[in-house]
């Protein structure tokens, strides 16, 4: 558990950049909150109309696309919470899996969300700066893994 806060820092960065996307055009419901009966905690919940959007990031380590699938089939657990918020709210709810892999690969299925959540052209930015966010602070955990040196982020 040496470098748990590093991955952690590295999944946070992802999160800002979806939350600050976000800003704009919908409304937090929740972030980083236990909802729901399961107690489960997604990285955040959007609503934007008639729509909720339960978001949930994952940095899977294997980039092979067996392992994005496997990561996003994980997310089935928030099935529950997705139809308690639609109930609560009345409105349709998805729940949305984020995925980027930690050598800095992008799961193109991220796509259609990001293209809801902000225009094309911010959606292939957003994709370059997550990418460049996860390889940057997979690089910290590498270096500090080999040299025993933490790595400080001014």
């Amino acid at each position: 558990m040496r470098y748990t806060a590093l991955y952690m820092a590295r999944h946070n960065a992802i999160v800002a950049r979806i939350k600050k996307a976000a800003s704009t055009k919908f409304e937090v419901l929740s972030e980083n909150q236990v909802l729901g009966n399961q107690g489960l905690r997604p990285d955040i919940v959007l609503k934007k109309g008639p729509n909720i959007f339960v978001v949930d990031v994952t940095v899977p380590f294997d980039n092979r696309l067996a392992a994005f699938e496997a990561a996003a089939a994980e997310k089935g657990k928030y099935e529950q919470l997705r139809a308690e918020l639609a109930a609560l709210h009345g409105c349709e709810a998805t729940v949305v899996p984020v995925i980027v892999g930690a050598l800095g690969s992008w799961d193109p299925a991220n796509d259609p969300f990001m293209r809801t959540l902000c225009s094309r052209s911010y959606a292939a930015l957003m994709r370059k700066l997550c990418v460049s966010d996860t390889i940057s602070a997979s690089r910290d955990i590498y270096i500090e893994h080999i040299s025993g040196v933490r790595q400080v982020r001014a």
